[in-house]
């Protein structure tokens, strides 16, 4: 399997679809291209809506990085928000393992993946390797402890002090998802004044366009 194709199944998008909608995008662009370079005869235009190809391209595919990152805000989020039950189970004198497989019927197909593979790994290794390299796929020190924590009870039988150790990563994280939450929406809304500049800008270029392709044909009558 080549790296696009993973790429594109680890962000729940079918890669058939993807590249029939970009060969499609392309074909009728290049299409319009040819069709009124034929009857206009203006190299300026040609030149024009290939830049609008190869920009549409652009925008289309850099959407995966975005998507990507998205997707892993939401993986974060989510196992944050079932760190509660965790709590619970472990609270009622569920092991750790177990309580790990509790969790999975609540979980994205993603997230799921992810608790599977290290209760995996568990079996496998009962080392701290698979916690970490769980933890790790989150890119957050703090889960990171959590995770650590999570194994130390493992050897001490759910020890009173990695308990209450959890509880306060806990909740740090939690504390650091709401505020993170909140940033984020300021972002977005930030982000939606720059629409008006856009949209600006763009009657800048058809203005500046029109004016090139009216000296165009001044010139051509001379």
């Amino acid at each position: 399997m080549n790296k696009f194709k993973k790429r594109l199944q680890n962000i729940g998008l079918s890669y058939k679809k993807e590249m029939a909608i970009l060969i499609t995008l392309n074909i009728i662009i290049l299409s319009i291209s040819v069709v009124l370079f034929s009857y206009i005869k203006k190299p300026i235009i040609f030149a024009f809506l290939l830049l609008i190809d190869v920009g549409m391209n652009f925008v289309y595919l850099s959407r995966y990085k975005n998507m990507e990152s998205n997707m892993e805000i939401s993986l974060h989020d989510e196992f944050i928000s079932l760190l509660p039950f965790y709590k619970t189970y472990i609270s009622n004198g569920f092991n750790v393992y177990k309580a790990f497989q509790e969790l999975i019927p609540f979980s994205s197909e993603q997230l799921k993946e992810r608790i599977e593979k290290m209760i995996t790994d568990i079996d496998e290794d009962k080392s701290i390797k698979p916690y970490i390299n769980f933890a790790k796929k989150f890119k957050d020190n703090e889960i990171e402890q959590l995770l650590i924590c999570i194994y130390q009870m493992v050897d001490d039988g759910n020890n009173e002090k990695y308990v209450n150790q959890f509880e306060i990563i806990f909740s740090k994280l939690r504390d650091e998802k709401y505020k993170n939450i909140i940033e984020r929406k300021d972002k977005s809304l930030s982000s939606m004044s720059v629409f008006p500049l856009i949209g600006s800008a763009l009657q800048i270029v058809m203005i500046t366009f029109g004016i090139l392709s009216t000296i165009g044909d001044m010139i051509n009558g001379i």
